[in-house]
């Protein structure tokens, strides 16, 4: 049984995916957006299920983006954007560590850097989310990825080649997670 990899970015607009190694690469095998129609934020109970259903077949590893202190431009969202975004990140490593998920949180800047991506200075956010999408689209051409999922299978990918690179290329002071 192949193992599944997952990415969360957590976030108002962020997203879930699940990949595993298929017979030409990597294939993906679910997305998850956190929003669900109309734009409003999925249930947490959804979001448990979603993950309980990908370790009920192989083992599973999971990288979630790691969040820090959010300032958003406009000044009047500040609080509730930072809010949202530790809130969900809260629930997505609950909702591991009550599966058993083995996990690792991972700075933005460390996955992103694995891609060769960078943000531009100034760069908006719809424009660098576009960004992160089109190299998700690149490395899964045949998959729908939305700006809410690209980070997330992009997380999943970079989750993929740290847990099977050689074992003499994982730095020793990586953090892990259980």
């Amino acid at each position: 049984m192949p193992d599944i990899y997952l990415g969360l970015d957590p976030g108002a607009s962020g997203g879930m995916a699940a990949i595993t190694e298929g017979l030409n690469g990597p294939k993906v095998i679910d997305l998850f957006p956190l929003k669900g129609r109309g734009g409003k934020p999925r249930p947490y109970k959804e979001v448990h299920r979603w993950l309980r259903w990908q370790t009920s077949h192989n083992p599973v590893r999971a990288c979630v983006e790691k969040v820090g202190g959010y300032i958003s431009r406009n000044p009047e969202q500040r609080g509730h954007q930072a809010g949202v975004l530790t809130r969900w990140a809260g629930a997505l490593e609950m909702a591991l560590v009550s599966l058993d998920i083995y996990y690792e949180a991972v700075p933005p800047q460390r996955w992103q850097a694995h891609f060769n991506l960078t943000r531009v200075k100034e760069e908006r956010t719809s424009k660098w989310k576009g960004r992160l999408a089109d190299k998700a689209r690149e490395i899964f051409p045949s998959a729908h990825i939305t700006l809410a999922t690209g980070d997330a299978l992009l997380l999943a990918r970079y989750c993929q080649w740290v847990h099977t690179r050689p074992d003499e290329m994982v730095p020793p002071s990586e953090p892990t997670y259980a």
